[in-house]
């Protein structure tokens, strides 16, 4: 290191009297040269030095941006539950849902037999599930999507 600054230096004294194409003395030019390549050898040193005491964690880009995992909510139709019942479970349970909205899944429970109610992430759709069979609707298994 010391060795590179003697270098840099008798550079610089040599390069002082001599003037570029625009006017500019070279030696402003060739200290941004000079500060740059230090700057790199500070930053390597300063780098591995840390890296030889210390462990290193390197994040896999293809892991990082895996997307959350989502799931699907579906009622399922059975002899006991009412529409009205259905209908005030999705309003009270699941957000966002309008009255109309949950009469209308009501009549698809009812009519197809089965309804998709709610899609979104996982950990919310477990919640939102389990509120639901303990209001006493008949569920499908969770679908993860």
């Amino acid at each position: 290191m010391r060795e590179t600054k003697r270098r840099n230096q008798c550079s610089r004294r040599a390069h002082q009297k001599d003037a570029s194409r625009n006017g500019r003395p070279l030696l402003l030019m060739m200290d941004k040269k000079i500060m740059t390549r230090h700057t790199k050898d500070f930053v390597a040193t300063t780098a591995m030095k840390f890296s030889a005491n210390s462990t290193t964690t390197v994040l896999d880009p293809k892991t990082t941006k895996k997307k959350y995992p989502e799931a699907r909510i579906i009622v399922l139709d059975d002899n006991f539950n009412t529409f009205e019942h259905v209908a005030n479970c999705l309003v009270t349970i699941i957000p966002g849902m309008s009255e109309k909205r949950s009469w209308v899944l009501a009549v698809e429970v009812d009519r197809e037999g089965l309804a998709e109610v709610w899609r979104g992430p996982l950990e919310q759709a477990e919640l939102y599930h389990q509120q639901l069979i303990s209001k006493g609707l008949t569920m499908a298994p969770i679908e993860k999507t």
